[in-house]
């Protein structure tokens, strides 16, 4: 017999959002909650590392500008210690150096703020509910 609760397939994907605007943090929560998903946000990279380290994430959100840690050196350092774990950049900062660099450190994909939730929505459960 099935046994749905014990299913991985079956579970919520869980989502953390880096990001040090709460009004961006509480916005994307809302809307991933929405569809479906799991969502923990962090304003710091201490925080971020913290959460990372003491659960299991499908999805990191990330701020490339972080006030403790720039985001190329949390997106390096998850990439090390996290290496299946999928990451999307989001900034209000952007430049096409900038997405060029993330895409190189391994995030799947560049966001600018504003962001068109669109186009967001359409690319978190494409990479989630393969």
């Amino acid at each position: 017999m099935h046994d749905p609760i014990g299913d991985v397939s079956q579970q919520k994907k869980r989502i953390l959002i880096l990001d040090d605007e709460t009004t961006v943090q509480n916005s994307l929560r809302i809307v991933l909650n929405y569809q479906g998903y799991n969502v923990e946000t962090a304003s710091t990279g201490a925080e971020g590392f913290r959460l990372l380290e003491i659960d299991r994430f499908d999805l990191l959100i990330l701020d490339i500008k972080i006030p403790d840690v720039d985001g190329f050196e949390i997106l390096e350092r998850v990439h090390e210690s996290h290496p299946n774990l999928k990451v999307f950049i989001i900034t209000g900062f952007g430049t096409l150096d900038i997405a060029r660099k993330a895409l190189a450190y391994g995030a799947l994909h560049y966001f600018d703020k504003p962001i068109d939730l669109e186009r967001f929505i359409n690319s978190v459960n494409k990479t989630l509910k393969n």
